[in-house]
């Protein structure tokens, strides 16, 4: 699968990269949402990991509303360290598969990505 990880921790980035790569994945990352935007109109990837706080003005919540139009058959996880419960609500109405919250179960990560594996 083509995974695209959008998450402005460096370390958490470079951990799930090289996880995900490991498993036999094609990864890209960027720490930007405007990087995560660029990212999807070059190529949909499969599955998109979110973060809803990034590295430069373009939010998580902008680039999963740009993500369901650049690329409807994405399939958006988003992960958070917001403790609002109103943003889980928020992120499934826009058409997220989930919200994991950190830090992340590599365990529930990996089956959403299993089941968006299955969707496709």
């Amino acid at each position: 699968m083509k995974i695209l990880i959008a998450e402005d921790e460096s370390k958490l980035l470079e951990s799930l990269q090289a996880y995900f790569q490991a498993a036999g994945h094609t990864v890209a990352g960027t720490e930007t949402g405007q990087g995560a935007i660029d990212a999807l109109r070059a190529g949909a990837p499969d599955v998109l990991l979110l973060d809803m706080w990034l590295k430069d003005a373009v939010s998580g919540m902008q680039v999963l509303k740009e993500a369901k139009q650049i690329a409807p058959k994405t399939t958006v996880i988003v992960i958070t360290g917001l403790e609002e419960e109103s943003i889980e609500q928020d992120v499934l109405q826009l058409g997220a598969l989930a919200l994991l919250r950190k830090p992340i179960r590599l365990d529930e990560l990996d089956r959403l990505i299993t089941q968006a594996a299955r969707s496709r």
